[in-house]
């Protein structure tokens, strides 16, 4: 009975977390949409790149680079080719996924802080090539995109509510992947990767899926952030910045949660957007602090922290200092 209850209420929250989501752009000023939508694009990067880093246990520093080939996909298919937009979105989607594959390949062989330091080398390498090549991406001058047809309102309500498609479609796939035996083994390889090969699991493939279906959202969310904006340049759109957020975001949740990445992403903005509006001088800063204490009292997220309790914490915050001390 425990836990039919429990299933209920997890039920019954998503529908009222969904319903007022729906409503939120018909209720709230511009600022404040803009700031859900923003919010919303960060919640999906932090769920997407959970496939892989928190199922998997393949951290990345390298995903801004999908974002980034998702935003000049729809740019290049809608002012180069002439492409409607929704035809370019779905090619930034498969763009970033297979890119993901190509390089997921050779580059998954490769483990712990050797694979994140080559897809953090990936993301520089792609940026030079795309600000070099002028003709077809605008190199550092950029690309200028149409602007959405309709009012503002409706180009505010248009965008909130691609940005929330998005997200619950990448939320889904995480369900799925948690309740399927892809899921399983990919959080075998997370565990124990050797073990996970032993046993029969085919870890190359399963790891090449979960990159191609974390690059495909990021890609899709480049293209809609490149439409939103209606004008890209390189240095914006393949930002690291975009990567280490997206961990932080993660770690704050919960890796391998379905609803930690949500939860970090909304505790990390509405942080975030205090200090910007209160204490500019010390938003960077807070950055580089949130990730000390995320790792010392947070190491698996708040989800993880709240089953264990306070005393649970502090205990793990004492033994993480002193391993840091030894």
């Amino acid at each position: 009975m425990g836990g039919r209850r429990q299933r209920a209420l997890a039920v019954a929250a998503a529908v009222l977390c969904l319903a007022l989501a729906l409503a939120a752009p018909f209720v709230v000023g511009r600022y404040t949409l803009r700031f859900l939508t923003s919010t919303l694009m960060f919640a999906g990067f932090a769920v997407s790149w959970n496939i892989l880093g928190g199922l998997t246990g393949y951290f990345s520093f390298g995903h801004s680079v999908f974002f980034g080939i998702g935003a000049y996909a729809v740019a290049i298919g809608m002012v180069k080719a002439g492409l409607p937009f929704w035809v370019s979105l779905v090619a930034s989607g498969l763009a970033a996924a297979l890119f993901a594959v190509a390089i997921g390949l050779p580059v998954l062989r490769l483990r712990g802080h050797y694979f994140a330091l080559v897809t953090l080398g990936i993301g520089e390498v792609v940026r030079g090539v795309v600000s070099n090549l002028t003709k077809l991406t605008g190199g550092g001058g950029g690309l200028s995109l149409p602007i959405f047809p309709g009012g503002v309102d409706t180009i505010y309500r248009a965008f909130y509510f691609m940005m929330l498609g998005t997200l619950l479609a990448s939320l889904l796939v995480v369900y799925g992947l948690l309740h399927s035996r892809i899921g399983y083994g990919l959080v075998a390889i997370r565990e124990d990767e050797d073990a996970a090969q032993m046993i029969g699991i085919s870890t190359t493939a399963h790891k090449v899926l979960a990159f191609a279906l974390s690059a495909m959202f990021f890609g899709v969310f480049g293209g809609i952030y490149a439409y939103w904006l209606t004008y890209i340049e390189p240095a914006d759109v393949f930002d690291i910045k975009i990567s280490v957020l997206s961990i932080i975001m993660t770690l704050l949740g919960g890796l391998g949660t379905l609803v930690g990445p949500l939860l970090g992403t909304i505790c990390f903005q509405l942080l975030s957007e205090f200090l910007w509006n209160r204490l500019l001088e010390f938003h960077t800063a807070f950055l580089g602090a949130l990730m000390i204490v995320i790792v010392l009292v947070f190491p698996r997220g708040f989800i993880d922290a709240a089953r264990g309790g306070v005393r649970g914490a502090f205990r793990r915050t004492v033994a993480n200092v002193r391993q840091f001390a030894e």
